[in-house]
This record gives C-alpha cells, structure tokens and sequence, in this order.
C-alpha cells in the first residue's frame, strides 16, 4: 500500500522528507495528477479508507492582487465506500498503490497483486494479478472494487452498507431463493416429458436439500429419471458439483446414456485405465488428470470395480455432494445371530459405509426394499441415517406397527363401510400412536370427511418408512391402465 509518510515516490523515485506527509518533492511527478477511476485515500484522515474518484471539479479563485490572475483549483468527488461520496481538495489526497502480494477483490472474485505499471499515459494504475484459478490477469485499477478484507475487518472499518441497500440486496436474495427453490428449472432445458410423480418425487427430495432417500418406485416408473431431476437441479442451484453414480457394471453404460440424452450431463466413467491417469487435487477436492490438469467431478463406476481396493481408496479419500447407488438391494449384510445381532459385512456394503460418511446427500435406488429380509430394509435405513435405530430390536419394533397403521388408514377411508365394533376400536387404536385426541370431539371428527383426511395425514406421518423411502405404484401412478397377469 501506499504508505500515509513513504520514504520514496513509487511514481518517480524521489526521496521524500517524513515532514512531508508523504507529498512528493518534485512538483513535475505524475504522483500529483488525479484521474477519475483513480484510487486515493485521505491523507489526513486515513480512517475513511480506500475512495475512487468519481468526478473532477474546476473552479478559479477570484485573486485581488495586481498581476496575479486567477488561479486554477481541482476539487475531486471521491467515492468512500464506508463514508460515501465527498468533495475534498487536490492536496488532501494521495495514490493508492497496492502492495505486492496484497489480497484485491474484482468482478470475477479475490486475486493476488503480482507487480503493477504505474507508466501508463491515461494515469490509470495497472496490475498483473494471479486470480483464484491460478489464471494471471491484467486489470486496471477501474476494476479492482476493494482490497480483500475478512467480513469482520470490513465491519470493524465501518464499510457497512446503508439501511436501504440492506433491504433492497435482503428482498432481492428473498425473491431468489424463493424461485430456486420452488421452480424446476430443467424442465425448461430438459429433453424429456416429465410425468407427474416423477415432480413430486423431485419436489419432496429438493425441499430437503442434501436428501438422503431410498426411491423404491416399482419397475418402469422411472427412477433414473427422478435421480436425474433432482442432480440437474442441484448443479442449477449451485449446491452439488461432485457426483459419484455407481451401478452395475452391466447398466453404467445406460445410466451415461440417461444422463447425457435427457439431462445434457456428461459423466466420465472410472475405470482402471483411467484411474491410473489421475491424481488427487486436495486443494480443489476433486480428481484431476495427472497430465492435462482436467477435474473429472461428475463420475459413474460399475459396483464389481468400485469396492476394488485401488478404487475404494480413492473415492473414500474424496468428499462427494451426491452420491447415488442404483440397485441398492445389493448393498448387504448378512444377519448371523438374530439374537445378538451379529452380522457378516460384504465389500460393497463396506464401501457404501464409507461414502456415507463423505457425501451431503445420498440416494439409493432398488425396486425391492418391502421384499427383502428386514435386516437389509434396516441395513439400507442405517446407510441414511445410523443414528435413527439403537440396534435392529428398536428397528423391529418400529416395523411391527406397520399392520395396525395400514388397517387404520383404511377403515378410516372405509369408515362408512367399516361395523360398529371397528368403529369404537378406533380411538383406543389411534391413541397408541401418540396422536392428541379430544375424546368428546372424537365421534365428531370420524363423521366429517375432511376431518378424517387430517386424521389420516396425521397417522401417515407416523409411518416411520415415509422418512427414509419414496414408493410409487404402477396401479397408482396409471390407475387407467392396470396390469393384468397372462394366463
């Protein structure tokens, strides 16, 4: 920086006298003269920080002595960002120069000054910088906006904006993430016919986030497609850049395809020959070509390679925003003691652990989570959320009030059809689920139908599946068109 009292003019080299307050001596030095786009501070009263000037103002003194006409004075409109615009006089102000290897902040981000021109005849200052992507810039000090400053030492120098422009930049960020998060943005740049379940599959893992689901839709309703929606949308949202698909090794071809056709997503597969070309970047976090420095972010690998240990070590070393596993009924453990609950761990359930542990958001892709053993189902949940079950014996109690909630869930939509008996059961078999009840409005509530729906969402919202797995049917999804059994 420019110091308040330098030793030597950075413009001409001239010495210059501490009495001086760092005014050059040589009245011919270009150090005097001010342009608008300059950055300057006052030299008397440094506080106000960096300014810009913003405009120049001419005006001539009236001089009354004898042959002296009327001189010429410069008053320049200077642009404080902490204390507005000012009007202040030529000999108030000095040059801001900016030290090598001093931090400035530009249109396009943060970068590192690495030697600066001060020869140029328009009077502009020009830097050579080193912005954040290792790219060498040539800027202006017309685009340089400040120099970087933590949030809290900007505060602490009072460059805090106006309680206007709060508002305005607070509304503004409002009516942003209100549209990003409630519009689908692929729908508009998509190839595909997107059906209706399929947007509320992508709508209810969005309003999470970082979701960590089971999609269990039967076959042909299109999971690929949901996990598709939900990745373009997080790249549009600028909240997942590092994604990791693995398969089979007989459907990643189909998953590339999937991804490129319909979502213009490019994923790069892993295998050995390419594994062996990449290096980890652990400033970035992402892989990059040993050679060429390319990032590969966007990755598909069969299952039968990824848990391989030249694979395994490499992807459980990285952290990942999405990671998705199609047929996920193939990450098992196997019980061996019910009792004590003692069970074997396969190699693809291990490395599913593990990458658990390094990605915001986790989705787990299998047609056949109900038909498998409730070990699995609970193993599966455990990769979600390890934390949500003690132990499988909690897990199992859980389960085991799945019957009572369907059966009430149905003769509350079939209360006009169901016999008195099972409507006085009602009550008592509610109340087990620990949803309030006011008994004397009880019978009131079973005889409206629009009471009985919210008592029905209430029950459903104690299903403690609706957390972890979202399941569409066929005979739902096209109740037109049912499928009927060849004889």
């Amino acid at each position: 920086m420019f110091l308040i009292n330098p030793d030597i003019c950075p413009y001409c080299k001239t010495s210059i006298d501490i009495s001086l307050k760092g005014v050059c001596p040589n009245l011919k030095c270009r150090s005097h003269s001010f342009f608008i786009g300059n950055l300057v501070f006052h030299k008397n009263n440094p506080r106000l920080g960096i300014g810009r000037i913003m405009d120049v103002f001419e005006e001539f003194s009236n001089s009354k002595i004898k042959n002296f006409p009327n001189s010429k004075i410069n008053k320049y409109l200077v642009d404080f960002q902490a204390f507005h615009e000012k009007i202040i006089f030529k000999n108030e102000i000095l040059h801001y120069i900016f030290d090598i290897g001093k931090k400035i902040r530009y249109s396009n981000g943060i970068g590192t000054i690495l030697s600066s021109n001060l020869d140029k005849t328009n009077g502009i200052v020009s830097y050579e910088i080193l912005s954040s992507s290792g790219t060498k810039l040539q800027l202006e000090e017309t685009q340089i906006i400040s120099e970087y400053q933590s949030p809290i030492e900007e505060y602490l120098k009072g460059n805090v904006d106006s309680q206007d422009q709060f508002l305005l930049r607070f509304w503004a960020y409002q009516s942003s993430d209100l549209y990003e998060s409630n519009v689908l943005k692929i729908i508009t740049n998509s190839r595909l016919s997107l059906l209706p379940h399929q947007i509320s599959v992508a709508h209810s893992l969005l309003e999470l986030g970082y979701a960590r689901y089971i999609l269990a839709d039967e076959v042909g309703l299109g999971k690929t497609i949901e996990a598709g929606i939900y990745i373009k949308e997080m790249i549009a949202r600028n909240l997942a850049s590092r994604i990791l698909i693995i398969t089979p090794a007989s459907i990643t071809g189909q998953w590339e395809f999937e991804m490129n056709n319909k979502f213009n997503l490019k994923f790069t597969r892993l295998n050995s020959a390419l594994l062996k070309k990449l290096k980890i970047n652990y400033d970035s976090g992402n892989l990059q070509h040993i050679k060429s420095g390319k990032d590969y972010t966007q990755l598909t690998v069969s299952l039968q390679f990824a848990r391989m240990n030249q694979c395994y070590s490499i992807l459980t070393q990285l952290e990942w925003d999405i990671v998705i596993f199609d047929e996920a009924h193939h990450l098992r453990r196997y019980l061996t003691n019910q009792k004590t609950g003692q069970y074997r761990t396969t190699l693809a359930y291990e490395l599913a652990e593990k990458l658990s542990e390094k990605c915001k958001s986790l989705l787990l892709l299998t047609a056949t989570p109900i038909q498998l053993h409730s070990f699995d189902l609970f193993s599966l949940i455990q990769l979600l959320n390890p934390y949500e079950f003690n132990n499988y014996e909690s897990f199992e109690a859980e389960r085991k009030k799945i019957p009572l909630l369907n059966l009430l869930v149905k003769n509350l939509r079939n209360f006009t059809r169901i016999n008195t008996y099972e409507r006085s059961a009602l009550k008592y078999q509610i109340s087990s689920f620990n949803i309030n009840i006011d008994e004397d409005e009880f019978d009131k509530t079973l005889r409206f139908p629009h009471r009985r729906e919210a008592l029905i969402q209430k029950l459903e919202n104690q299903h403690f599946l609706s957390k972890f797995i979202i399941r569409n049917r066929r005979r739902i999804v096209f109740p037109d068109n049912p499928v009927r059994r060849i004889p």
